[in-house]
C-alpha cells in the first residue's frame, strides 16, 4: 500500500520512485503543486528544468516542523515566479517552510513572491535548520510578525552566494536576507540584501545574528536602516564597487559583475558578464603564516584588515604603535570572525573611536578561535548595543592575552572592556 501510494504521489514526475537517489524533473505548475500536497516525498531529489509562472495558485510552503524538506532542488537557473503563500497565523513559512538537517535549495530564483506568515518567515525558507542554500535569489514581499527575512526568517545551516531584493516588514525582529542567524553551525557567506525594511529590530542584512557572517553586505539606501549585527552596509555606488567584492572573497561563488554599473548579479541571471576575479594580493610583508607572519608598520597598512577579508585567518605582528586620530577605517569584525593570530607586539594603538547602532562591536567583532596577544588599545571609544567590548564584542573559544583596554566602552546589554561576551571552556 505504502508503495502504491509513493507511486501515485510522484507519477507526475519523471523519475522512478523506486530509485531514491534519482533525481525527479519539475517543470509545470501541476508537479509543484504535486510536491507541496505529498510529505512522503520531500525527502526525494528535485531539479528545475523550466521557469514556473505560480500567479493564481493556492499555495502552501513545502516541509514544515514534523514533515521538514531533507531532499534537494536544484533550481538550474529558472525561477518560481508570482507566488503568495497567505499564512498569516502559521510558523515557518517561505516557498520552503521548514529545510531540514542536510536539505538543499541551490541556483534558484523566487521573484515578485508575497509571503505572509507569523513567525519564521522568509521569501525562500521560513526556517532553515542545518540546511544549505546556495546561489538563490529572491524578489517580493515578506511580512511576518516575527524573525523575517527577504530570503530566510530563521537559520542555523549554511546560506551561500545569495542576495535578497524584498521588501521586509516584522512586528519585532526582521533582517533584509535573514531574520534571525542562529550558532556556530549558522554561516553566511558572500551574501547581500537591499531592499526596504520595516520593523522594531531591523537589521540591514540580519536582524538578530550570534552566528559567523562572512564577507556580506547590505545597501543602506535602500534598506533604509544602518543598524547592523552583522556584515557592512555599503551605499548605492559602492555596491557597484568590484573591489569591494573581490577583497571579500566574492569569487567563491557564482558572482559576476559589469564592474562600476551594476550590482553583482549570479551568473545563471547574466552569463556574459565576467566573474568577480580572487582577491588582489595584500601589500603586507610576510606571508602571514605562524613563522612568517604579516608585518603591520603603518596606520594605512592597519586599515588593510577592514578590507581583506582574508587578513581575519592569517598571523600578523604590529610593530609600532599607531595613532588612529582623525583616521577613517573600516571595522574587520564587518568582514567576518577573526580566526587568526594577532600578535601586538607590545604596542598600543590609541585614540581609535569605533561607533556602530549594531551587535558584536569591537575592534574585531567576533573572535572565533582567534588569538589577539600583546597588544594595547588606549583612549579607545566605543559605542555598540549588545554585545560591545573594546577587543571583541563576542569571543568564541581562542584567547585574550597579555592586552590592555582603556577608554570608554558603551553598549546596551553584554558590555565589557576586553570582550563584551567571552564563551571559553575552562582548561
Amino acid at each position: 500500500m505504502f508503495l502504491l501510494l509513493l507511486i501515485l504521489a510522484t507519477g507526475l514526475f519523471a523519475g522512478d520512485p523506486n530509485v531514491p537517489d534519482e533525481p525527479n524533473y519539475i517543470n509545470t505548475v501541476a508537479q509543484w503543486l504535486e510536491l507541496s500536497d505529498n510529505p512522503q516525498v520531500w525527502n526525494r531529489h528535485y531539479v528545475l528544468t523550466a521557469d514556473i509562472d505560480l500567479a493564481g495558485q493556492e499555495l502552501k510552503p513545502i516541509g514544515n516542523r514534523r514533515v521538514p524538506f531533507t531532499g534537494s532542488l536544484i533550481g538550474g537557473g529558472y525561477t518560481l515566479k508570482n507566488a503568495v503563500i497567505y499564512c498569516p497565523a502559521d510558523n515557518c513559512v517561505g516557498m520552503f517552510g521548514y529545510l531540514g538537517k542536510d536539505g538543499l535549495i541551490s541556483e534558484l530564483a523566487v521573484e515578485n513572491v508575497t509571503v505572509s506568515g507569523k513567525k519564521y518567515v522568509g521569501a525562500l525558507a521560513g526556517y532553515v535548520y542545518l540546511g544549505t542554500i546556495i546561489c538563490c535569489k529572491s524578489t517580493g514581499v515578506v511580512s511576518g510578525s516575527d524573525i523575517t527575512g527577504g530570503l530566510v526568517g530563521y537559520n542555523t545551516g549554511l546560506i551561500g552566494g545569495c542576495y535578497s531584493l524584498c521588501r521586509v516588514e516584522s512586528g519585532n525582529i526582521a533582517g533584509g536576507l535573514i531574520g534571525y542567524n542562529e550558532g556556530l553551525a549558522a554561516m553566511v557567506r558572500s551574501c547581500y540584501a537591499a531592499g526596504a525594511i520595516n520593523a522594531p529590530e531591523a537589521g540591514g542584512l540580519v536582524g538578530r545574528n550570534s552566528g559567523l557572517v562572512y564577507g556580506s553586505f547590505w545597501n543602506v539606501e535602500a534598506a533604509g536602516v544602518r543598524f547592523r549585527s552583522a556584515g557592512r552596509g555599503l551605499t548605492c555606488e559602492e555596491m557597484k564597487n568590484e573591489v569591494i567584492f573581490r577583497r571579500a572573497c566574492w569569487s567563491e561563488y557564482n558572482w559576476v559583475m559589469d564592474a562600476g554599473k551594476e550590482w553583482p548579479r549570479l551568473d545563471f541571471e547574466m552569463a556574459e558578464l565576467p566573474n568577480i576575479p580572487e582577491s588582489d594580493q595584500v601589500l603586507l610583508a610576510g606571508q602571514g603564516t605562524q613563522e612568517d607572519p604579516y608585518l603591520i608598520t603603518s596606520e594605512a597598512e592597519f586599515i588593510l584588515l577592514g578590507q581583506y577579508s582574508q587578513l581575519l585567518s592569517k598571523h600578523l605582528r604590529l610593530m609600532v604603535d599607531l595613532d588612529m586620530k582623525n583616521v577613517h577605517f573600516d571595522l574587520p569584525g564587518e568582514l567576518g570572525p577573526f580566526t587568526g593570530v594577532f600578535d601586538g607586539g607590545g604596542h598600543v594603538i590609541r585614540n581609535m573611536a569605533i561607533n556602530s547602532s549594531g551587535d558584536n562591536t569591537g575592534l574585531f567583532g567576533v573572535v572565533n578561535g582567534g588569538r589577539i596577544v600583546n597588544l594595547g588599545l588606549a583612549e579607545l571609544e566605543v559605542n555598540g548595543r549588545n554585545s560591545t567590548g573594546g577587543i571583541c564584542g563576542i569571543q568564541y573559544g581562542g584567547s585574550i592575552s597579555s592586552c590592555f583596554v582603556s577608554g570608554q566602552i558603551t553598549g546596551q546589554n553584554d558590555t565589557g572592556g576586553l570582550a563584551g561576551v567571552s564563551m571559553v571552556t575552562g582548561r
